[in-house]
């Protein structure tokens, strides 16, 4: 759900190579990560499956969008997220809740008006009764992209501008987010625009940016001891706690982050297997990579649909996995229309 963009400027036939493989690679695990959104929505609450893909699926889109960005001018950053991110965001807002409202006597008064216009500002993806938050549900990702993209750019341009190191600069964004932890989840004070969740997906970002930076997937990170370590960090992590960004859910914080970090790590190993060792599923996983955006809107919409609980599944073996493929192939259908359109 992010810009493909090279990760470097080619030089020679050998560079360009080297940035077209990782370019793939990017959308591959970019489709797993929209894949997983779905699987998550799917299967039943107390599926094993819910702590393992929500521990780092939507890290993961966030560490994606770091990797992919570039620095510009605020004001660039502004205007192609805003007609990313935020015009999708207005269209699911006003189909939902005009959806919503259609199926209610006497809706439009002053008072759901104004639920209408807390629920829009807040862009919230859970409810918050003490302060009378209701959620927008799954466009939440949407606003709270947007706004990182531009505190990222904010903090970067600060950095660059005054030579803060990348030390330094870690320190801010775990006090950033420390903060983003402390206000959202301790003391449940939910804010504007998800400000609080912001402060600690824009970590995310920031390391994603930082792993593009210096190289540190191809120096580093997808080397043997590193993937096991992460490995038993992803396990211990989804074994002994919880991590769901939405719900302002972070557990036992240090063990989620390094949990999250970990499972995307080896979810953009993966990426690079698929890439080396099958044309059809890298052709596969980059369709939806690169169509994640069209997915993830449609999917934000698709709520009507009693997915769970289809009664031409009832009795059958694997339904959840079934139903998965369905909600997918729908989201797919309808990209593939809007394409065409």
């Amino acid at each position: 759900m992010t810009d493909s963009v090279p990760v470097s400027q080619p030089a020679t036939s050998t560079q360009t190579s080297a940035s077209t493989q990782r370019l793939v690679w990017i959308d591959i695990a970019k489709g797993i990560a929209i894949l997983l959104v779905i699987t998550g929505h799917t299967v039943s609450v107390g599926s094993p499956l819910v702590p393992m893909i929500f521990m780092f699926h939507m890290p993961l889109f966030f560490i994606m969008a770091g990797y992919t960005y570039k620095l510009k001018p605020l004001k660039t950053v502004a205007l192609t997220s805003a007609k990313r991110l935020l015009i999708p965001y207005v269209i699911i807002f006003v189909l939902w809740q005009g959806y919503t409202l259609l199926q209610q006597a006497n809706a439009f008064t002053l008072d759901t008006l104004a639920t209408l216009a807390i629920r829009f500002i807040f862009a919230s993806g859970s409810p918050n009764d003490a302060l009378g938050i209701t959620d927008v549900g799954m466009a939440w990702f949407l606003m709270c992209l947007f706004v990182s993209r531009i505190l990222l750019t904010l903090i970067l341009s600060y950095c660059e501008k005054h030579h803060i190191t990348l030390p330094l600069q870690a320190i801010a964004f775990i006090v950033l987010a420390a903060f983003g932890i402390v206000i959202g989840e301790k003391l449940q004070i939910f804010l504007p625009f998800d400000l609080d969740l912001v402060l600690v997906t824009v970590g995310f970002m920031w390391c994603g940016y930082v792993a593009r930076k210096t190289d540190f997937l191809a120096k580093f990170g997808f080397r043997l001891p590193v993937l096991f370590a992460a490995l038993v960090l992803y396990v211990a992590a989804f074994s002994f706690s919880y991590l769901e960004l939405a719900m302002r859910l972070y557990g036992v914080v240090p063990l989620c982050i390094a949990g999250a970090l970990a499972g995307s790590l080896l979810a953009c190993w993966i990426a690079t297997l698929i890439e080396r060792t099958s044309k059809l599923l890298t052709k596969c996983f980059v369709f939806l990579g690169q169509n994640s955006m069209l997915i993830y809107c449609f999917h934000c919409m698709d709520w009507f649909i009693p997915w769970k609980t289809l009664p031409a599944l009832e009795g059958l073996p694997l339904k959840q996995g079934i139903a998965t493929a369905l909600r997918t192939l729908y989201a797919i259908l309808l990209t593939l229309l809007a394409k065409r359109v």
